[in-house]
């Protein structure tokens, strides 16, 4: 049995509600996935801004 198989039979195994939330999983992923390219973040994620230069500028050994 293929994986694809596998998948389709314990979907098929779920409760409809269950399904739905799988569906809807499903979509947010293929979304995600197609939104196109990353930005990569100017901040930390706590909102404090690093200065890379002078962060390596100070930690030099």
């Amino acid at each position: 049995m293929t994986l694809l198989e596998q998948l389709e039979q314990q979907f098929k195994a779920l409760p409809p509600e269950k399904q739905s939330e799988v569906v809807d999983f499903a979509a947010f992923l293929r979304q995600r996935a197609t939104s196109g390219p990353h930005k990569p973040r100017s901040c930390a994620p706590n909102g404090i801004r690093l200065n890379e230069r002078r962060f390596r500028h100070q930690h030099r050994n």
